[in-house]
């Protein structure tokens, strides 16, 4: 079930870039920028590879957020609170179509990936959407 309102799907679908929030180890925040794809279902895809600190916060918290803003408006936000789940992609198909639907390739992936790392999907899937704007 798709849960971001009519009026943000837009951005939530073409945002630059997403805000990821998880859980460090410590129990505080840890915030990064990241390329992602959303699906039809509202799940949110992000690629990683496995010496990303974010893939061993929600390995280990699942619960994460996610924020969008409009660049264009910046009054204009899309908030996201969810569960992630992490999918194996050592196949790179979850890599290929993220990459894909930022202009990217998975070439570029396989470039940014350390070499002997496996990647991986993490999917976010929202528990609860606040909009602004």
């Amino acid at each position: 079930m798709n849960l971001i309102p009519e009026s943000h799907r837009d951005l939530a679908a073409n945002a630059a870039v997403a805000i990821l929030s998880t859980l460090g180890p410590d129990g505080f925040p840890q915030t990064t920028a990241v390329g992602y794809w959303l699906d039809d279902e509202g799940v949110f895809r992000i690629t990683v590879s496995d010496d990303k600190q974010k893939l061993k916060n929600v390995q280990r918290t699942p619960e994460c957020g996610i924020f969008l803003l409009d660049i264009a408006n910046t009054y204009r936000t899309v908030e996201v609170r969810g569960r992630a789940e992490v999918i194996p992609d050592d196949d790179y198909e979850w890599a290929a179509k993220i990459a894909e639907s930022r202009g990217a390739s998975v070439a570029d992936v396989r470039r940014v990936t350390p070499a002997g790392a496996h990647r991986y999907c993490i999917a976010v899937r929202p528990v609860k959407v606040n909009t602004y704007g």
